[in-house]
């Protein structure tokens, strides 16, 4: 599988226009889909009428994963001169007992307030599938996204 972490077009407009707030939104989670699942800078929303190529489409599913993954926690904006980027960061994502078959990567989206029932509106961020040295079976165990020392996203 070939890396293509990249981030939405639609997240670079909303964080942007001030539409979407990294360490205040309440809605920020990460999803793991498939190997099936191939990532595009233009893909905007996590369901869009369940199109193949939706990340909604792909999201694995089993045991010890609950649908639309689990909420990003402890997030935050750092600012890094020495390295010219800005970085936005997350608590490691867990998920205990495992048993989803073989995840592809993951998928970070905003849920917008008052939309947690409509995925069609849900905000596509970023995709990453080799923080977690993805592609990774599970097998029942737990598994852990641990963000890189670049967080979940470096801006430059």
């Amino acid at each position: 599988m070939a890396d293509n972490n990249l981030m939405y077009n639609i997240a670079k407009k909303q964080l942007n226009d001030g539409t979407m707030d990294w360490d205040t939104s309440t809605g920020i989670y990460v999803a793991l889909v498939s190997t099936a699942y191939v990532a595009n800078a233009d893909h905007a929303k996590f369901d869009i009428a369940a199109s193949t190529m939706d990340p909604a489409v792909h999201e694995v599913s089993g045991t010890g994963y609950s649908t639309k993954g689990a909420a990003l926690g402890s997030r935050a904006v750092t600012q890094q001169d020495g390295n010219d980027r800005a970085i936005l960061d997350a608590a490691d994502s867990t998920w205990g007992g495992l048993d989803a078959g073989t995840i592809g990567g993951a998928v970070v989206y905003n849920i917008p307030s008052g939309q947690s029932a409509n995925s069609s509106n849900w905000v596509l961020i970023c995709y990453n599938n080799t923080t977690a040295a993805f592609p990774f079976t599970s097998n029942g165990g737990d598994f852990t996204i641990q963000w890189s020392t670049a967080g979940v996203l470096s801006l430059s």
